[in-house]
């Protein structure tokens, strides 16, 4: 069994950290994106081992040049490009923020005003579940008012 001295431990960590900045791409300049040159995960961010286990690349850059991130908070993308590990285009967020700020179906939702009627969704015609969910009220009572009325015409 080999044993590992502190100096072997310290040299294969600075190999390491000079092949891990190699694979990033800084070729464009401190305000351009800087894409990993390593494997990715199936939806694109970059990937890489450490310490036993793969770990994202974005995360790893955060950690090495800002320090860890606090605990409940997630990165986010500025410049939406996954593969991107160039530090001031990543932001610390909550992944509700995170979510919000991305293209996906909360974030349209969250940003609509209108009902798809053309209702506005604010004041008094604004109704809030308790999940969260936003409703149009003017819709709500036209639906309660056509279900109640077949109920009557059924019962009859």
């Amino acid at each position: 069994m080999r044993i590992y001295t502190d100096e072997h431990r310290a040299a294969y960590q600075r190999n390491w950290a000079r092949k891990f900045w190699a694979r990033i791409d800084q070729s464009g300049g401190p305000a351009a994106c800087w894409p990993w040159q390593g494997s990715r995960s199936d939806d694109g961010y970059g990937l890489v081992k450490r310490e036993g286990r793969m770990q994202r690349v974005h995360r790893l850059v955060y950690h090495f040049t800002i320090g860890p991130l606090p605990r409940g908070m997630t990165i986010d993308h500025v410049c939406r490009t996954r593969a991107c590990a160039n530090v001031r285009h990543l932001d610390v967020v909550t992944s509700r923020e995170n979510t919000l700020r991305g293209d996906t179906l909360p974030a349209r939702n969250a940003a609509k005003t209108h009902c798809k009627r053309g209702h506005a969704l604010s004041g008094a015609n604004l109704y809030r579940y308790s999940d969260g969910r936003r409703s149009c009220r003017t819709c709500q009572t036209a639906h309660a008012q056509r279900y109640y009325a077949v109920r009557r015409g059924a019962a009859a």
